[in-house]
């Protein structure tokens, strides 16, 4: 099943803005991105090996660019399943994300004898190039359901879904909200409800952000385009201002959710039902921003989209490539599958 009814420059940055903006219409500038918020004070460091990774994304030639024609043709690299067996498998597993390193994964995974969801955390051993078996995430240990798990590029914090109570009871929340839980020197710390400005009595999913702090999810509040919308609020401070509508560029009628922002937040890859260019059911679909400003998206092609439901768009900078998840229908969470770029 789908969530919603439920300033670095890389190759890989370039390679994406030319097929995005080769969708949209090409030659479409980017804005500038904004400036970066300061960190908190009393936020954890980045770790050493994760300013490491992201220097050695910044500079690895994946060669997109040259690609580019090739994606937006439809010819590709076939995408394929992740981690068969490991992370992808007979259960139902949805949103996975890697930190900026590539080397541990989160995703959510459907507990059907405990019938509820829960964060998984799996660590790539870079010697054998293999996933080892999930646990749950120490802050997802609990009676209610957590998913849409992201992490910051920094590594400080990571995000996520859930029904827990917000007064520290122990029945579930009617709806979903958006939780945070910082990095501390042990682990992750206790989550973080984040508040009226991003959250309401309706259901607020899947938490992305930009790395100047800015939060992108989608949201079934009133007052949207259509049934699901997406939404963003500015960092400010350690928190955020009120969430405003995404606009007309990103949201319809139909049914938007699932954004995943680029860091600098020039473009946008999400999900959407029911538009005349679907590939079949759920697909997943692109957005560059102009003078502030979402340009029509569309559909992000044959490359991802099938006559199956895509969704669940995440970026894995250090490994080149795209993840997403494909099932063959709505009910059906799925697999997480990977589409390398530039390879």
């Amino acid at each position: 099943m789908r969530d919603a009814p439920h300033s670095f420059s890389t190759p890989l940055w370039i390679g994406l803005t030319a097929l995005i903006g080769a969708a949209v219409g090409a030659g479409c500038a980017a804005d500038a991105p904004d400036a970066h918020v300061a960190p908190d004070a009393t936020s954890t460091p980045i770790p050493a090996q994760t300013s490491a990774a992201l220097d050695a994304t910044e500079s690895a030639n994946l060669d997109v660019a040259s690609k580019v024609a090739d994606l937006a043709a439809g010819r590709c690299p076939t995408a394929r399943i992740f981690a068969p067996g490991v992370i992808s498998t007979p259960a139902s597993e949805g949103r996975l994300v890697l930190t900026a390193d590539g080397q541990t994964a989160y995703f959510h995974r459907f507990l059907a004898n405990e019938n509820r969801l829960v964060v998984f955390e799996s660590r790539r051993d870079p010697r054998r190039d293999v996933w080892s078996e999930p646990v749950a995430a120490s802050f997802s240990n609990t009676a209610f359901n957590d998913f849409d798990p992201f992490v910051t590029l920094d590594g400080k914090y990571i995000y996520f879904s859930s029904d827990r109570p917000t007064d520290g009871g122990s029945t579930a929340r009617p709806d979903w909200e958006i939780w945070r839980a910082p990095r501390t020197r042990t682990g992750w710390g206790a989550p973080v409800h984040l508040g009226p400005e991003v959250n309401t009595p309706d259901n607020e999913l899947f938490p992305s952000t930009t790395d100047d702090g800015t939060l992108y999810f989608n949201s079934d509040r009133q007052g949207g385009f259509g049934a699901w919308d997406i939404y963003h609020a500015r960092r400010k401070g350690s928190g955020f201002e009120p969430a405003v509508n995404a606009g007309p560029g990103i949201n319809t009628a139909n049914w938007e959710f699932n954004p995943m922002p680029s860091p600098d937040g020039r473009f946008i890859f999400f999900g959407s039902i029911g538009r005349t260019d679907s590939f079949g059911g759920a697909d997943i679909y692109t957005s560059v921003k102009r003078d502030g400003q979402w340009l029509p998206s569309k559909n992000a092609g044959p490359c991802i989209n099938t006559a199956q439901e895509e969704f669940h768009p995440s970026f894995a900078w250090a490994r080149g490539s795209l993840l997403f998840v494909r099932s063959a229908t709505p009910e059906d969470q799925g697999d997480a599958y990977e589409l390398t770029f530039g390879r």
